[in-house]
């Protein structure tokens, strides 16, 4: 009897503790199994090139339902063959929350192997590149060739293919679209650079990009320009959102944003393209990113640095490429597929 009426004392006595104090394992934030998240795999080109690849299907994947594809592009400090770190960084924010879009989206992250890299920049800090003197590099290729074969892989839906990376990535993004601008709906690259020269061909695809204003690594002055140059040529879709107490590490709090994966999921190639219309319902979301987006008064990543106009930018000796053939003959290659 005795002991009865301890146990329900304790239990009475406990009851309301615990309410004021939850556990703290509760509280915090579950950090994903990437490993359980995504499969690895090989691709094997046409030219007998291997890539190691990492890619997320929907838990409910239905070979009936055309899903979109987001490519996710990681950055030099992730480059190996384990096909683990290129998930650890960036991408890993936006599967922190179990209501996050991309967890209904195809993902695929390709990793770069050890010493080379997406895009031959001889260095990063020069932010501009050119794409006239600096072929496509043979993993962006291989990148590329993987991206066109999905269709055949896997069900999905081809107006809305999507790029995003981060640094090294972020230049990936960049010449991904510079070079192949038929393939994909938008992009959103972070802390990368570009050949202004090229607005031009990349004028019209949605863009929104990101770039810390104190990145010793990678100039912001680099993101600054192509998106500048792209409005200056008429781009009504292109924002460039610029954290003004950041260094290098933006993507820990872009892709932990919810807003980014509205917008990017909305954009559909046949905006561009009206001839590649389909009926297949999209998002109802707002079509496009703020064009005078407030920049953002987020934390300073590590000590101050001089203003990236300071430090300066290496010239642009490149020009235009010239792909109007190449994207017609791909879009009646398309259309005949579709």
């Amino acid at each position: 009897m005795k002991k009865g009426i301890c146990a329900l004392l304790t239990v009475l006595l406990l009851t309301p503790l615990c309410g004021l104090f939850p556990l703290k394992a509760s509280a915090e934030a579950v950090v994903p199994d990437m490993t359980e998240i995504f499969e690895k795999k090989q691709f094997t080109t046409e030219g007998g090139y291997v890539l190691n690849y990492s890619i997320h299907l929907p838990e409910d994947y239905d070979p009936a339902v055309k899903y979109p594809v987001v490519l996710f592009m990681h950055g030099a400090g992730e480059r190996g063959s384990d096909l683990e770190k290129h998930l650890k960084t960036g991408i890993i924010e936006s599967f922190k929350k179990t209501e996050s879009p991309l967890y209904d989206c195809i993902v695929v992250a390709p990793q770069c192997p050890e010493g080379k890299q997406w895009v031959n920049v001889a260095k990063w800090t020069d932010c501009i590149y050119s794409t006239e003197d600096i072929a496509e590099s043979q993993e962006l290729a291989a990148v590329v060739e993987l991206v066109l074969s999905l269709k055949e892989l896997y069900s999905t839906n081809t107006n809305r293919y999507y790029v995003t990376g981060l640094s090294m990535g972020g230049y990936a993004t960049w010449d991904l679209l510079v070079r192949h601008p038929e393939i994909f709906a938008a992009a959103m690259p972070l802390c990368g650079g570009a050949d202004r020269d090229n607005a031009a061909v990349i004028k019209d695809i949605p863009v929104w990009a990101f770039h810390g204003m104190k990145d010793p690594t990678v100039p912001y002055t680099g993101t600054k320009q192509i998106c500048t140059r792209m409005k200056q040529l008429g781009g009504k879709n292109v924002t460039f959102t610029e954290y003004p107490d950041h260094q290098h590490n933006i993507w820990s709090d872009v892709y932990a944003r919810e807003d980014i994966w509205t917008w990017l999921l909305a954009q559909d190639l046949s905006d561009r393209f009206p001839e590649l219309k389909v009926t297949e319902p999209v998002t109802d979301a707002p079509t496009e990113a703020p064009t005078e987006e407030p920049i953002m008064p987020t934390q300073s990543a590590g000590t101050a640095q001089a203003p990236a106009e300071e430090r300066g930018c290496g010239a642009t000796v490149g020009s235009a490429i010239a792909v109007t053939a190449l994207t017609g003959g791909l879009l009646l290659k398309k259309k005949k597929e579709d």
